[in-house]
């Protein structure tokens, strides 16, 4: 059996709902791009990219021409969606940016940032205490 993470599915079509003011019965209807697991692992640290195009937003619509969605996603962490607003100028170097987004939004895993020291001091205290330096992580002494 394959497991399929499905969370975005309700997040797309309520943007589809809200930009065009139709409601969306079936996700084949709609120009969603599913990109390969290898780019959100690799991109993002996520489990799911799924990038698809918007209408613009009539109050936008004097300064950029286009709005594309990048939806990030990795299970258990929900989604991060990136509403990419953009020219006709714009679109010539878009791969550009898109490029330029991968590894600023990173999703850690959830060992990245603790650090457990053992042995434990005997206290019935627990005491975080804060990165040292930008390599550090977070320590926590005391009793668990």
């Amino acid at each position: 059996m394959i497991e399929m993470n499905t969370y975005h599915l309700t997040h797309i079509k309520a943007d589809f709902l809200k930009n065009t003011g139709k409601r969306v019965a079936f996700l084949s209807e709609l120009p969603i791009t599913y990109k390969s697991s290898k780019y959100a692992h690799e991109s993002f640290n996520a489990d799911t990219v799924i990038t698809y195009p918007l209408k613009m937003w009539e109050k936008y619509e004097n300064k950029y021409t286009h709005c594309l969605v990048i939806l990030i996603q990795k299970r258990y962490r929900g989604c991060i969606p990136l509403y990419c607003l953009y020219t006709d100028e714009g679109a010539k170097k878009l791969n550009h940016y898109i490029k330029s987004l991968q590894k600023g939004f990173w999703y850690r895993n959830p060992k990245d940032y603790i650090e457990v020291i053992d042995p434990v001091p005997e206290t019935d205290n627990i005491f975080i205490l804060p990165k040292r330096n930008e390599s550090d992580t977070v320590r926590i002494v005391g009793q668990l």
